[in-house]
């Protein structure tokens, strides 16, 4: 990846599942992902802090022994849940990556002007398109296949999606962008997550975007997490990028956390994780964890599980190598 968070993230995902006709004889359409696990608020604790901030940050599978590292290290091959600040950063690239030029504007007024193409991803794969653009509103609609599409950033997205928005028909800009999809596939070398739900991106700048995703995640065909109005504030016109993240992550064993940005995230462009920043999850009763990257390769997990204000249990973490205790 180019750019550390090129993720760039939730999806509330309303699960679909048609049934086929009756009498025996029907065949039922392939069922969206839902989510099945606990829907109540999580008690942090100094046990499950790891499990929540992964769910929260980088992603998780229930059997984490330490889940914000997915780096190479013990256990790496279960840390493959899905990273929503790169899933946004990952997704708004392909987005900017349309040419709406393609679909000129016509001297007719009212004319759906339409488009296909495809685009290579930076790293390899390609993803292409249909689109169709109404030439007096702005507004937009198509669909996209990614076929390994690779934005360097050691994930690789497969599947169909379909999007809509609107444009800025003076600078041809999108102003508003969404994706839908149900089981895209996203696979990196420690597995495979399965993703459904929706991915909105509103231009604020050339460089700063708000990302919101509504998203149900099935990593490795096992258990399935969800993501509920997640939005990533992503303004990358300097190096390092700055990232604030908000909303709630579910976990299916220990329920959700509600996630808050008390420090801006810092990341550099060659580095894959911030160095700076504050990030706090709130559990059930008062509980919450706060996270805090104090270097490129160190971070602190302070927990206060009876909600009094003090931390009952401090973490002292790091990338690489592999640890936190």
């Amino acid at each position: 990846m180019q750019r550390v968070f090129r993720i760039l993230g939730i999806l509330f995902i309303t699960s679909i599942t048609i049934a086929g006709c009756g009498g025996g004889g029907g065949v039922q359409s392939d069922p969206d992902i839902s989510y099945s696990g606990k829907t109540t608020p999580a008690a942090v604790s100094g046990t499950n802090a790891n499990e929540l901030a992964g769910t929260a940050l980088y992603g998780t599978t229930g059997s984490d022994s330490f889940i914000l590292n997915v780096a190479p290290g013990n256990n790496a091959a279960e840390k493959a849940g899905v990273k929503p600040i790169k899933l946004a950063k990952t997704l708004t690239t392909a987005a900017r990556n349309i040419d709406f030029s393609k679909a000129p504007v016509s001297t007719i007024s009212g004319a759906v002007q339409t488009e296909k193409d495809s685009m290579p991803g930076t790293c390899g794969g390609s993803a292409s398109f249909n689109i169709s653009v109404d030439d007096v509103t702005g507004e937009f609609s198509g669909s996209m296949t990614f076929s390994n599409y690779n934005e360097c950033d050691g994930e690789v997205l497969s599947g169909p999606v379909t999007f809509s928005g609107r444009l800025n028909l003076s600078t041809l800009d999108f102003v508003e962008f969404t994706f839908n999809f149900k089981k895209l596939s996203n696979t990196s070398s420690l597995g495979k997550e399965t993703l459904s739900g929706t991915l909105s991106i509103n231009t604020i700048s050339p460089s700063n975007y708000l990302v919101t995703m509504n998203m149900v995640y099935q990593v490795n065909s096992s258990k399935t997490y969800k993501l509920a109005n997640y939005v990533v504030s992503l303004n990358e016109s300097g190096d390092p990028a700055i990232v604030n993240i908000s909303g709630r992550a579910y976990h299916p064993d220990h329920g959700y956390v509600n996630i808050t940005t008390l420090t801006p995230l810092q990341i550099w462009s060659f580095n894959d994780y911030p160095h700076v920043g504050v990030v706090e999850l709130s559990g059930a009763n008062g509980s919450k964890a706060t996270v805090t990257f104090t270097s490129n390769n160190t971070y602190t997990i302070e927990v206060d599980a009876n909600g009094d204000g003090s931390a009952e249990t401090v973490l002292g973490c790091s990338w690489d190598p592999d640890v936190c205790m």
